[in-house]
């Protein structure tokens, strides 16, 4: 349990951090190496603004969703012993509750990575959380294929 309970509170603080300043930074946006570049970006929708003009709707979904996952989560994590799964279980977890948190307090995700190519997706904004989300399904993907 310590792992997917470690790796939750790491992503969700992480991000929650990343966020305030972004939200505070007046510089932006600006290139973070020749790839990256940091921008504030407001998302009142889900992924890719889905939903964007029912923020409360999203609020609400986005938490039952969240509630379903983390008891979902915990009683796999209690008795799965591969590291793998309750390591994905808290970064999936970690990254949601930082996204549904932002919903809650702020009515709105804070994103603030993009990538310049491929040119056709650099309109696209993630954060830490939506990475967390991803590398999670890829792991539970790994470990399935493992099984």
């Amino acid at each position: 349990m310590f792992t997917f309970f470690f790796s939750a509170l790491t992503v969700f603080i992480s991000d929650q951090h990343i966020k305030r300043k972004i939200r505070q930074d007046t510089h932006l946006p600006r290139p973070l190496g020749r790839q990256i570049i940091l921008r504030y970006s407001r998302n009142s929708g889900m992924f890719m603004n889905l939903l964007e003009d029912h923020p409360r709707f999203v609020s609400v979904l986005t938490s039952l969703l969240l509630v379903i996952l983390s008891v979902f989560a915990f009683f796999t994590c209690r008795k799965e012993s591969a590291i793998l799964i309750r390591l994905s279980f808290g970064l999936i977890c970690g990254g949601a509750a930082s996204n549904v948190y932002d919903h809650l307090t702020c009515g709105f995700v804070t994103d603030y990575i993009s990538f310049r190519r491929p040119a056709r997706f650099s309109h696209i904004v993630y954060n830490l959380a939506d990475f967390a989300i991803f590398l999670s399904a890829a792991m539970m993907t790994a470990a399935s294929v493992r099984t």
